[in-house]
């Protein structure tokens, strides 16, 4: 994530208003804390949620986000999107300036989704072994809410009904735009969302992937920054 991720975030987000919430278990060894807190400290755009063990949180995500770009300050109502972000995966380069053209009222309570990404693969030994582009609807990578800041209540507005992403489009609006690539998906075999599943399966689920057509360095590295490819070839070597 610091090494890769968050560079990217930050060149990607220069021209936006952009707020990175990283929750964190208070239960976290004090190293992994203080690393959290340098990350904070080094980019302008992260804040750090605390939780404690019965799962409260320090702060509501709407709070830190009305204090953080000052919302109390202006006088009309204003657009935000929220999305999730796991720490192995990316957004792409464009993917401000495309989600940027759906915060408005036409696409309140709406979800936003880009299809169209990159997939990396990594081997057994978390080596990186294959990139290739994927069309995958729905993914819950930069799969972006819409909400409104309500001036007159000071409140933070998020209308639609939560539910598994790929089911979605089953109980809110979902508009999709897969003109150009908007995400980073990394595949890999120690995935928390491979646990549980027999390995003949895992196996041809990797398989499936490995074979879609590789993207090449300068291909990749259009998406996501000169240095992007580079990074993730090296990711498995040490201080890294």
């Amino acid at each position: 994530m610091s090494n890769i991720t968050l560079p990217l975030l930050e060149k990607a987000v220069e021209d936006y208003d952009f707020l990175h919430v990283i929750d964190y278990s208070d239960c976290l060894p004090t190293k992994y804390i203080s690393i959290l807190k340098g990350l904070e400290r080094k980019y302008s755009f992260i804040k750090l949620n605390v939780y404690d063990e019965t799962g409260k949180p320090e702060r509501k995500i709407n709070k830190i986000a009305i204090e953080h770009f000052d919302l109390k300050s202006i006088k009309e109502d204003k657009f935000i999107g929220r999305f999730v972000l796991d720490d192995d995966d990316c957004v792409s380069l464009k993917y401000f300036k495309i989600m940027k053209q759906y915060l408005n009222s036409c696409f309140e309570g709406f979800y936003i989704s880009i299809g169209l990404g990159v997939v990396g693969i990594f081997d057994e030994n978390n080596n990186f072994i294959h990139c290739a582009e994927i069309y995958k609807p729905k993914i819950n990578i930069g799969f972006m809410n819409v909400g409104r800041y309500s001036h007159k209540d000071e409140k933070i507005y998020f209308s639609a009904k939560n539910t598994a992403h790929m089911n979605m489009d089953k109980v809110n609006r979902v508009t999709l735009d897969s003109r150009e690539i908007g995400f980073y998906w990394s595949r890999h075999y120690s995935q928390d969302t491979r646990l549980g599943k027999k390995q003949e399966k895992l196996e041809i689920m990797m398989n499936s992937l490995k074979s879609l057509p590789s993207l090449n360095k300068e291909e990749l590295d259009t998406y996501f920054g000169s240095d992007f490819y580079n990074k993730m070839q090296n990711l498995n070597q040490p201080n890294n």
